[in-house]
């Protein structure tokens, strides 16, 4: 149908779709010129191995030699686009090899003028008191637990939170600390007390909410940032950037 009427064969397809495959296919072959120009080869052992495929494939390829010529290809147009893949693709290894050249300098020069993008996160610091419940617990035991903490929270002043803490957070190193649970930043602590914790401001005291261990009622006590990253941190990830771009 193709061959025989293409205009008519081609009527279904959207005018965007057109466009966008003749672009593709100036461009590939452009960039093929390009590499013919500077002489660039392909592996002929490549070209051999890729048209047989593996193994499991060469059972079915006198399917698949039959089917490409309905279509009207051959064997030789076959290998043809084969080698021009090849080649297509030595060329941007080549391309790609200039794009890894990010010297030190490069990199410090752009770390001096970027050192915001490398900045770290903050850090909070927070006291909480925290009503412990267990697996065993029933559903009314959890409740039970879960109505104390809300009977805390309105005596919450921020003055008081700490005595708060002494009193209710089970002894351990939080209760002898006056629940101070010391500096943390993202991904140090359990989510559903980060989540919390990074919507306070200054002093700011939180409802009750619950985690896997028990209620909690936290108080942010503190923030600051972290100093930047080092550059000896960052330089992968700027060599990274200027790969990329130099690739573009």
């Amino acid at each position: 149908m193709t061959r025989v009427m293409p205009q008519q064969a081609l009527e279904p397809v959207p005018p965007e779709v057109k466009k966008n495959v003749a672009m593709q296919l100036i461009a590939n072959e452009l960039v093929l010129q390009e590499a013919k120009k500077r002489h660039i080869g392909y592996d002929s052992v490549k070209v051999e191995s890729t048209f047989a495929g593996d193994s499991q494939a060469i059972s079915r390829r006198r399917h698949h030699e039959k089917r490409a010529c309905t279509h009207g290809q051959t064997e030789q147009t076959l290998r043809g686009q084969i080698k021009d893949g090849l080649t297509v693709d030595s060329l941007m290894k080549t391309l790609f090899k200039k794009a890894d050249t990010a010297s030190t300098l490069e990199c410090k020069t752009y770390y001096d003028g970027n050192k915001a993008q490398f900045a770290s996160e903050k850090r909070i610091r927070a006291s909480q008191i925290l009503l412990l419940i267990k697996k065993e617990m029933s559903a009314d035991q959890k409740k039970a637990v879960s109505d104390k903490a809300k009977k805390v929270w309105p005596n919450c002043v921020v003055e008081k939170i700490l005595q708060h803490a002494r009193k209710n957070t089970p002894r351990t190193r939080t209760q002898s600390t006056g629940g101070d649970v010391g500096w943390f930043k993202k991904g140090d602590i359990k989510p559903e007390f980060e989540r919390v914790a990074l919507t306070l401001k200054s002093n700011e005291i939180s409802d009750v909410f619950e985690t896997d261990v028990g209620f909690h009622i936290i108080k942010k006590t503190g923030e600051e940032d972290l100093p930047p990253k080092s550059f000896e941190e960052v330089r992968p990830q700027i060599k990274k950037y200027d790969r990329i771009e130099k690739t573009q």
